[in-house]
């Protein structure tokens, strides 16, 4: 029983069943916050709606990241590559981040589970994502691990950091959020 208990939940959590069944309510807070107009505050306005309308339209189908990253790069061409990728990439793991508290929310909502940033380490791995790592020891609850994100995020990119992204320790950032089973 426990095993099977164990298994069901780690289904719902996979990142997959996650990222599939993205909640409506979080793709109009993205679009309805001031994220995408910080983010791109050297593009035009139309060029600012024109990516905003993809991610939001596209992410809410499930299409891949590098499907976005083709219709933008196809509708919008004075975009260099690498901005294109940092925007995407950015923007997407806020969104699936978000997406992730939101169920852990739901699934949690006495917040007795225990919760980490997790992502790859390797040589591009930012500083201040490894202090993170390393100051959320074993898990911390959710709210204590905002606030830890938001520390060190405000301490390494104060200009980029931003309320409406709450779990983006920094710009193209790879960590997401994951609870502990």
């Amino acid at each position: 029983m426990l095993l099977e208990t164990y298994s069901n939940e780690k289904k719902k959590l996979s990142p997959n069943s996650l990222m599939t069944s993205i909640d409506n309510s979080i793709i109009e807070n993205f679009l309805g916050s001031n994220i995408l107009w910080k983010s791109y505050d050297l593009l035009s306005q139309e060029t600012t709606i024109k990516i905003n309308k993809i991610l939001a339209e596209e992410y809410s189908k499930g299409t891949s990241i590098t499907n976005i990253r083709r219709k933008i790069s196809n509708e919008i061409t004075d975009l260099t590559k690498y901005r294109l990728d940092s925007i995407i990439r950015t923007e997407a793991n806020n969104i699936g981040n978000i997406s992730r508290e939101t169920s852990y929310r739901q699934l949690d909502p006495e917040n007795t589970r225990l919760y980490k940033m997790k992502g790859p380490i390797d040589n591009r791995t930012a500083e201040s994502t490894l202090e993170v790592y390393q100051r959320q020891g074993n898990g911390l609850p959710l709210e204590e691990l905002r606030s830890l994100v938001k520390e060190v995020a405000m301490k390494y990119s104060p200009k980029t950091y931003l309320e409406d992204r709450p779990w983006q320790i920094h710009i193209n950032g790879r960590a997401q959020l994951s609870i502990i089973l």
